[in-house]
């Protein structure tokens, strides 16, 4: 699905169980990302995010158990709990790279941004290893690793 470029944030539900959705591209003036914008687009397996993204909000792509593998681009510095959350069952994601140095912030009382449904891969630039190791240690099933690729 393409997007128009004239818009800067995708509403809460805007896409909401969104069951024919595979594929999208998230345009570029697109800053943020709202509560359950994505929510349970079950058959959602490719995202592209918009390289000037700064939010990513809660639950944003919540149940959207067919991404695997998600790029957070340099831009994003928050991140909602249960942003990525697949919450139990099968599916959900395996690899995160996150090329930002300084980790995003995560936003949240309780839970967790990456709720995945088994233990994934976190890639994020090398030099910022320790960083993200720190600032994320609340989500236990993520391992931290370095990626040369950034």
């Amino acid at each position: 699905m393409k997007l128009s470029e004239n818009i800067t944030l995708i509403r809460q539900n805007v896409f909401g169980q969104c069951h024919a959705l595979e594929s999208i591209v998230i345009p570029d003036n697109v800053i943020a990302l709202d509560f359950r914008a994505f929510n349970t687009c079950s058959n959602l397996k490719n995202v592209t995010l918009s390289k000037n993204l700064k939010t990513i909000g809660e639950q944003a792509f919540v149940y959207c158990k067919s991404i695997t593998t998600i790029t957070i681009p340099e831009s994003v510095t928050s991140i909602g709990r249960m942003a990525f959350s697949a919450d139990g069952g099968e599916g959900g994601l395996e690899s995160v790279y996150c090329k930002a140095a300084t980790p995003p912030t995560l936003n949240m009382t309780y839970g967790r941004a990456f709720e995945p449904t088994k233990k994934i891969n976190v890639y994020v630039p090398a030099n910022s290893v320790e960083a993200y190791i720190a600032a994320w240690k609340t989500e236990t099933l993520c391992n931290i690793v370095a990626s040369t690729e950034y």
